[in-house]
C-alpha cells in the first residue's frame, strides 16, 4: 500500500464519524418524539455496523484480473480492499445528511403502537436510522479484515476514532444544530474516503467533492439556519412561528417566541388568584416542556406570584436563604425576591438557560446581576452535595427530565432527583427547620404520581431516622397540580396555621396535614407508615409501581408495572391523564421490541439463511457456538446499558453519560481483544492443547472472573459514587473509568477466543457467529431495558453474569476445535 497513514487516517475518520452520528441521533430523536426513543439509536447503530460487517464476510470483494498494478504497491489485495473502503466510506458520508433529510420528512408520530401502521412507521424510521451505520461497518469490516497491514495499528486507529468521536459528539452539539452538525459529520465521513483513496492510490475526484459540497451546505446552514434545513417539529408538533430564539446544545432544544402581555402563566393557580397582566416569553424545551421567562425592572406588582401553588414553600420560608433547583426562565428566582429573600441560587445543569437570562434576555428578565441572586452552571444534586452551605428552602418546582437534562419516560433518560438518596442529600443540607418544596402534576382521577411523591418522602423521612413522617409533610393541590412540602424537623404548629390560612385566602386545597386525616385512603396508608415494611405495604398496587425510586432504579416517571401492560389493570390506567407520557411510552417499547427484531431477521438472520448451511461444523459444534457468541451478544448490551443508566444519575446528563460510557468501554473493550493475542501467544501450546489439563481451567477461568466481577460491580458502583457527586466532572470521568475498564477487558477477550476457535475448524462458519453475536447484541438493548424498569439496574449485571457463566457449557463442547488451533502456530 502506497500510504499506510493515509489508511490509517481514513478508518480513524470513519470510526470517529460513527461515534459521533450515534450519539447526535439519540438527541434528534428525543426532539422528534418522546425521549424514550433516543436509547433506540444505540441498537440502530449496532444493527447497522453488524449488518455491513456481515456483508463483507459474505459478499467478498471479486478478484481483478489484468489489474494494472503501479510497482510501488506491494499488495494488491490490500490496494483494492482500500479502494472498497474508501466507496463504502464515501456513500457513508452521503447517507448520514440523506438519511437525516428523510427522517425529517418522515415525520415521526409521538406515540408509536404495536399495530400494523406503527410497526410500519416505525420499522422504516428505524431503517432509515441504520443505513448510514451500515455503509460505515462495511468500511470498517474491510479496513480490519481485508487489508495487510498491521491488525494492532488498525485497530488502535479505529478504537481511537471511536473514542474521539464519543466526546466530539458533545463538542458538535454544544457548537451547532443537528441538521448543520450532520452536513459537516458527512464531510468528515467524506474526508476519511478520500483518505483511503490516497492510500490505494485511486481517483479521488468523487470524495473530494462530495467533502466540498457538504462542507459548504454546512456552512450555509448554519449561517442561514434555520431556513435551510431546519427540524420544524417537536413531539408532533410544528415549532411557532415567528420563532425568537432557536437554540441547541447537547442537554436541550429551546425555542422561544416574542414577548406578549397578557394573563400570567400559572401551574397551579388557586381559585382566588387576582387578575393581573404581565409582559413574558414563552420557552419550550424539545417540545415537551414549557417555560417563561417574565419582565421585570426591579419593582412592580409580584402579589399575582403567591397565588400559584409552586410559591407555597415561599409562604414559611421565603425570606431565608435558598436554593432553586432548576432555573429555566427564571420564575422560582423571581418568586424568591417576591417573597423577600435575602439569598437566592439558581442553579441550572443547562447552560442555555443561564444564556438567555445573563444576556440574550438579561434586560428583559431582569434577574443576572442583582446582589440577591446567584445563577450557577450545575448539576442541582452534584451542586448540593457539593457544598456544606444550609438553606432554609430548596425549591424544586415541577423540575423534571422532560425538559433540561434531555430525559423524560423511559430508561437512558431518568436523572437521580427523585430518588430516596437525592432526597436524603437535600433534607441533609437544610438548616432546622428547613423545607424541600416540590411540585408535580396531580390527577384527583388517579393521584398515582402524587402518591409516588409521597412515598419517597415518608421513605427518605424513615431512613432519616423519623418516628412519624407525616409530622414532616404538608400537600397541597390546585387544579391539576400539587405541592408537597417536606420539613427536615416536624412541622411547628405555627407553620400548620399559616398553610392553612394561605389556602383559605388563595383558594389551595390540603391532601395532607400533620393534624388531618388525609381524604385519599391510598395517601393516608403511606404517610401514616412507621416503618419500611408498612410502606411496602401501603404502596402495593395492582397497576401502578408507587415505591419509593432509588438510585438502582431511578424511574419515577415509569409507574406502568409490566404485569399491568398485558392485564385489564393497563386500560384502567390509561384514564389517569398524568400517566399519558408513561403509557405511550410503554407502547412505544412494545413496538420498539418487533420492529428491531423485523429489521434483525431481514438484514442478519435471512442473509445468513439465504447463503445456506454451508458452515462447516458438525451440528453440536455449530449448535455450541452459536449459544456461545449469542450469550456474549446478550451480555455485553446489559452491560453496557447498565452503566450508562447507573452513571447517568452521577453525571445528571444522559449523553455525557451515554459519551463517557462509551468511550471507556469501547477502549477497554479493544484493548482486551488486542491482549488476547498476545494471552494466547504467552500461554502457548498447553493452553491450545484440548488433552492438556491446563487448557480446561484456562478456558473456565475466563467466564468465572466475569461473573464475579459483574456480580460485585452493583456493589462498587453502589459504593463509590455517592461519594463522588461532589466531585467535578474530570474527577467523575476518571471515576467511570476505573470501574469501567476492568469490565472491559475481560469483555474484550471473550470475542476473539471464540472466533479463533471457530476459525480453526471452519473460516466459513465465521459470518454466522458475527451475526448471531450482533443480532443479540441489538436485541439485548430492549431486553437491558425492561430488566432495569421492571427489577432494577442492578439486574442487569446480575442476568449478564449469568450469561457469561453459562459460556462454560458451550466452552466445554468447543474443546473439541481446540486441537486444529495450535496449527496456525
Amino acid at each position: 500500500m502506497r500510504r499506510p497513514s493515509a489508511f490509517y487516517g481514513g478508518l480513524f475518520a470513519t470510526a470517529l464519524a460513527t461515534l459521533v452520528l450515534e450519539v447526535v441521533d439519540t438527541r434528534i430523536l428525543s426532539v422528534l418524539t418522546w425521549y424514550h426513543l433516543a436509547f433506540l439509536a444505540i441498537s440502530l447503530a449496532l444493527l447497522g455496523m453488524t449488518a455491513g460487517a456481515l456483508y463483507v464476510y459474505l459478499r467478498p470483494e471479486p478478484p481483478e484480473p489484468a489489474e494494472p498494478l503501479e510497482p510501488t504497491l506491494p499488495s494488491s489485495g490490500s490496494a483494492r480492499a482500500a479502494r472498497r473502503a474508501g466507496r463504502f466510506a464515501a456513500w457513508f458520508g452521503l447517507a448520514i445528511p440523506a438519511s437525516h433529510l428523510a427522517l425529517l420528512s418522515l415525520r415521526l408520530p409521538t406515540q408509536i403502537s404495536a399495530d400494523a401502521m406503527g410497526l410500519w412507521t416505525l420499522t422504516f424510521a428505524s431503517a432509515l436510522l441504520a443505513t448510514p451505520f451500515f455503509f460505515s461497518g462495511v468500511a470498517v469490516a474491510v479496513a480490519l479484515t481485508r487489508v495487510a497491514l498491521p491488525i494492532g495499528r488498525l485497530y488502535a486507529a479505529d478504537l481511537l476514532g471511536a473514542g474521539t468521536g464519543c466526546l466530539g459528539a458533545i463538542v458538535l452539539l454544544e457548537r451547532c444544530d443537528p441538521s448543520t452538525g450532520l452536513f459537516l459529520l458527512g464531510a468528515l465521513a467524506a474526508l476519511g474516503a478520500v483518505a483511503f483513496g490516497v492510500a490505494a492510490g485511486g481517483r479521488l475526484q468523487w470524495p473530494i467533492a462530495l467533502a466540498v459540497a457538504l462542507l459548504a451546505l454546512g456552512a450555509l446552514n448554519g449561517r442561514l439556519y434555520p431556513r435551510l434545513v431546519w427540524i420544524g417539529t417537536m413531539k408532533g408538533n410544528p415549532v411557532p412561528e415567528p420563532v425568537l430564539f432557536d437554540l441547541w446544545n447537547s442537554h436541550s432544544r429551546i425555542t422561544a417566541r416574542a414577548a406578549g402581555h397578557g394573563p400570567p402563566a400559572l401551574w397551579g393557580p388557586g381559585t382566588r388568584a387576582p387578575a393581573a397582566a404581565v409582559d413574558q416569553i414563552p420557552l419550550r424545551i424539545d417540545g415537551g416542556a414549557f417555560t417563561v421567562c417574565t419582565r421585570f425592572g426591579g419593582a412592580g406588582d409580584l402579589r399575582w406570584l403567591g397565588y400559584d401553588l409552586t410559591n407555597l414553600g415561599f409562604e414559611l420560608r421565603g425570606p431565608g436563604e435558598v436554593a432553586v433547583i432548576g432555573v429555566g426562565g427564571g420564575r422560582d428566582l423571581l418568586s424568591a425576591l417576591a417573597f423577600g429573600s435575602r439569598r437566592v441560587t439558581g442553579i441550572e445543569v443547562n447552560r442555555l438557560f443561564l444564556r438567555l437570562l445573563t444576556a440574550d434576555l438579561r434586560s428583559f428578565a431582569g434577574l443576572a446581576g442583582r446582589p440577591q441572586v446567584e445563577l450557577v452552571h450545575a448539576e442541582g444534586r452534584s451542586y448540593l452535595a457539593g457544598r456544606d452551605t444550609r438553606y432554609d428552602l430548596i425549591q424544586m418546582a415541577l423540575v423534571d427530565t422532560w425538559a433540561s437534562t434531555s430525559a423524560g419516560a423511559m430508561t437512558l433518560t431518568e436523572n437521580g432527583l427523585y430518588t430516596v438518596e437525592a432526597w436524603e442529600l437535600f433534607l441533609s443540607r437544610l438548616r432546622p427547620g428547613g423545607l424541600l418544596a416540590v411540585s408535580r402534576w396531580y390527577s384527583p382521577e388517579d393521584p398515582g404520581e402524587t402518591a409516588r411523591l409521597l412515598s419517597l418522602a415518608t421513605a427518605t423521612l424513615l431512613r432519616r431516622g423519623a418516628a412519624a413522617p407525616r409530622q414532616h409533610l404538608a400537600l397541597a393541590t390546585a387544579g391539576r397540580l400539587s405541592t408537597l412540602l417536606v420539613a427536615r424537623d416536624p412541622l411547628a404548629a405555627a407553620d400548620v396555621g399559616k398553610l392553612r390560612a394561605a389556602g383559605r385566602e388563595r383558594g389551595f386545597e390540603f391532601l395532607v396535614l400533620p393534624d388531618a386525616e388525609p381524604p385519599h385512603p391510598l395517601l393516608a396508608a403511606i404517610v401514616t407508615a412507621r416503618s419500611d415494611g408498612e410502606l411496602a405495604a401501603a404502596s402495593r398496587h395492582p397497576v401502578l409501581a408507587l415505591s419509593p425510586p432509588t438510585d438502582d432504579q431511578p424511574f419515577f416517571f415509569n409507574m406502568l408495572r409490566p404485569a399491568a401492560w398485558w392485564r385489564g389493570g393497563f386500560s384502567r390506567a390509561r384514564a389517569g391523564g398524568v400517566l399519558e407520557g408513561n403509557l405511550r411510552a410503554t407502547d412505544s417499547l412494545l413496538a420498539i421490541l418487533v420492529a428491531v427484531a423485523l429489521l434483525v431477521a431481514a438484514t442478519l438472520v435471512v442473509p445468513l439463511v439465504a447463503k445456506g448451511r454451508g458452515h462447516g461444523l458438525a451440528p453440536v459444534d455449530f449448535t455450541a457456538a452459536a449459544v456461545y457468541f449469542s450469550l456474549i451478544g446478550l451480555g455485553f448490551m446489559l452491560v453496557e446499558i447498565g452503566l450508562m443508566q447507573r452513571f447517568s444519575v452521577l453525571l445528571g446528563h444522559p449523553v455525557y453519560s451515554l459519551a463517557v460510557t462509551l468511550m471507556t468501554l469501547i477502549l477497554s473493550t479493544g484493548l482486551g481483544s488486542l491482549a488476547s493475542d498476545a494471552w494466547s501467544d504467552v500461554l502457548g501450546d498447553a493452553f491450545w492443547d484440548a488433552s492438556a489439563e491446563r487448557s480446561r481451567g484456562l478456558l473456565g477461568a475466563l467466564p468465572v472472573a466475569l461473573a464475579v466481577v459483574l456480580t460485585a460491580l452493583p456493589w462498587a458502583i453502589g459504593a463509590t459514587l455517592p461519594r463522588a457527586a461532589a466531585a467535578g466532572l474530570p474527577a467523575k470521568v476518571l471515576l467511570i473509568a476505573a470501574l469501567t475498564v476492568p469490565v472491559g477487558l475481560l469483555l474484550g477477550l471473550c470475542f476473539p477466543l471464540g472466533m479463533r476457535l471457530v476459525a480453526s475448524r471452519s473460516p466459513a462458519a465465521m459470518s454466522w457467529m458475527w451475526g448471531l453475536n450482533g443480532a443479540f447484541g441489538v436485541l439485548g438493548s430492549a431486553v437491558a431495558v425492561l430488566v432495569s424498569m421492571s427489577f432494577g439496574i442492578s439486574r442487569c449485571f446480575y442476568l449478564a453474569a449469568l450469561c457469561y457463566l453459562a459460556l462454560l457449557a458451550p466452552l466445554a463442547a468447543l474443546r473439541g476445535l481446540m486441537p486444529q488451533v495450535t496449527m496456525r502456530r
